[in-house]
């Protein structure tokens, strides 16, 4: 059998860099620092086969030689048989608290932008189409002569929701009881009803928050979008029933629940541990 040719070496492709699929080390482009990396090779062209799936109109594509950009789609796009439990796509309670705590360090509105995704699970995008007049604050705060919580307990942000054909604005609910929904009630006093909640260009935010997961999270599977599945994983861990975690997702089929609901070894171990 013939070798395949190795492509000459590209002097663009100098910089030393780690997959954050395979945790292999490979040399990286010039303009890929700091970016999301796999180590399959700028000539690499994928051996591709389609794949037809029961039930859906568009086809699964992998790659035959199993590169690393393979794995990555496969894992992201792919069905939702392996999702249960992958630390790549989520973020545990200890990775939670740290992201909570170096987003504070952050200048506004980044800061505040990172902590209103964690909040609501948004998209990358919908975080920055959120405008103040999407926010309805509902008066609710704690009686220290009862020490119970008056009012409502739940404020709403309409989010402008990208996945859905006409773009609806859906609720998405936030806990008085809560500190954040404070701080976005201070944060949004400055802002006219028509200004961006959250005024940064989206590669910008996504640079800022890739640093942070940088330090974290080296081995992550994405960027902003992981604190979507990580409010999804953390709505299921809550006890709430599926329908009302897909209201709060904004999801158009409870099937979703299969892709964005991750589970701990720690929970499986607990699970098991009530049945013995």
């Amino acid at each position: 059998m013939s070798k395949k040719k190795e492509a000459p070496a590209d002097p663009d492709y100098c910089v030393d860099a780690v997959c954050h699929v395979c945790s292999r080390e490979f040399k990286a482009r010039y303009n890929m620092v700091g970016r999301a990396k796999t180590c399959t090779p700028p000539t690499h062209v994928c051996e591709r086969k389609t794949v037809k799936v029961p039930g859906r109109k568009d086809k699964l594509i992998t790659c035959v030689e199993g590169c690393c950009k393979s794995k990555y789609y496969k894992g992201t796009a792919g069905a939702a048989t392996n999702t249960s439990i992958d630390h790549r796509k989520f973020l545990n309670d200890s990775e939670y608290v740290k992201v909570q705590i170096a987003s504070r360090k952050l200048d506004p509105p980044f800061g505040i932008g990172l902590r209103f995704t964690l909040e609501t699970g948004c998209r990358c995008g919908e975080t920055l189409l959120v405008r103040k007049r999407h926010l309805e604050f509902r008066d609710g705060h704690w009686d220290k002569k009862t020490g119970k919580f008056v009012g409502s307990p739940l404020s709403v942000v309409w989010i402008p929701t990208l996945k859905k054909s006409g773009h609806p604005v859906l609720p998405v609910h936030m806990d008085n009881k809560g500190e954040f929904v404070d701080e976005l009630r201070e944060w949004s006093k400055r802002l006219k009803p028509d200004d961006p909640l959250f005024p940064m260009a989206k590669r910008t935010f996504q640079r800022v928050f890739e640093r942070i997961l940088d330090r974290i999270k080296p081995d992550r599977a994405s960027l902003v979008h992981l604190l979507r599945h990580t409010r999804a994983s953390r709505l299921v861990r809550s006890g709430l029933d599926p329908n009302t975690i897909r209201l709060e997702m904004r999801w158009a089929s409870i099937e979703l629940l299969k892709v964005y609901s991750h589970t701990t070894e720690e929970e499986v171990s607990q699970a098991f541990g009530k049945i013995r």
